[in-house]
């Protein structure tokens, strides 16, 4: 026995029905996103769930004639505390709900085999 209540499409195709011609048209003719230039001095901002900010440093750019970009990273002191986390110490950002754990990288060659 046939239902008669209207057939639903499936939820995949139900979308290009709700988009629409003027959705479709700015979408094809917005301009191409572009990042900000690499170049000059910026904030590093950490944001904690409970909409804290906390500045822990600054990144300074410098561009390079071949087009690569130099970094480099200077944490303030002032931010951080001493944290004993899995048998190590770090230095963290504490805010109410979360810890921001800062983990030194450096780089060591590889073994060879």
């Amino acid at each position: 026995m046939r239902s008669h209540l209207p057939q639903r499409r499936p939820t995949w195709m139900a979308w290009p029905a709700r988009l629409g011609i003027g959705t479709a048209v700015v979408v094809l003719l917005a301009p191409p996103a572009r990042a900000w230039d690499l170049a000059g001095t910026r904030q590093v901002v950490l944001h904690s769930r409970d909409g804290d900010r906390t500045l822990p440093g600054t990144v300074a750019f410098t561009p390079a004639a071949d087009g690569r970009t130099a970094f480099v990273l200077t944490l303030a002191q002032a931010p951080f505390k001493h944290f004993f986390l899995s048998m190590k110490e770090f230095k963290c950002v504490e805010s109410a709900p979360e810890v921001f754990r800062h983990v030194a990288y450096t780089p060591t060659r590889s073994p060879v085999w």
